[in-house]
């Protein structure tokens, strides 16, 4: 169950922590936004409040988002190819620190270990944001946070019929500003 993930810009940037080696998908993707059927989020979000994606259907796609939380908030995210009971999950939790792929739900399970929850420590911007860019496909996710300091890619078996999504917070409320854009075939 190996993947092949987008191709990547490599970049050393001079963090806090020193020189850090950053990851981006290359610009050339760009190229495949379908930018006439883009859809735009800048809202709000509570935890018990609407879904601003609550009309949103895709199954192949770039979100590029910005997420603002407020002090008591403790995860933001999306749900991802959502459908019956299924769903793949990508979020920030602000208690640990990390970007979080979660594929417990995401459809069919071809290995013992396979459904499973992976992270990576990701430090938020100096202005307390966290940003995501996601590149969600028939069976696979990307995930690149704050500018590529850190990646994750996790294979995932949906239903066809999921596609549907949401954003959320958990704790607290949290601004999101998002761009999701339709992805045309490398093909």
């Amino acid at each position: 169950t190996g993947a092949f993930t987008l191709q990547h810009e490599l970049t050393l940037r001079q963090t806090p922590e020193g020189i850090r080696m950053f990851q981006n998908p290359i610009k050339e993707y760009e190229t495949l936004r379908i930018d006439a059927q883009k859809t735009v989020i800048d809202a709000v979000l509570t935890p018990d409040g609407e879904n601003p994606l609550a009309d949103f259907s895709g199954d192949v796609y770039e979100i590029c988002a910005t997420f603002t939380p407020t002090q008591d908030t403790t995860q933001v995210g999306f749900k991802l190819r959502c459908g019956g009971n299924e769903q793949t999950l990508v979020y920030y939790d602000l208690r640990d620190g990390r970007l979080h792929i979660d594929r417990t739900n995401s459809g069919a399970v071809p290995a013992g270990n396979f459904a499973g929850v992976y992270s990576q420590q990701t430090s938020r911007t100096q202005d307390g944001k966290i940003s995501m860019r996601i590149f969600v496909d028939w069976s696979s996710v990307d995930v690149f946070g704050n500018d590529g300091q850190t990646m994750g890619t996790a294979l995932i078996y949906p239903q066809f019929s999921s596609t549907g999504a949401s954003v959320y917070t958990q704790g607290g409320n949290a601004h999101v500003k998002a761009e999701i854009y339709p992805l045309s075939s490398i093909w």
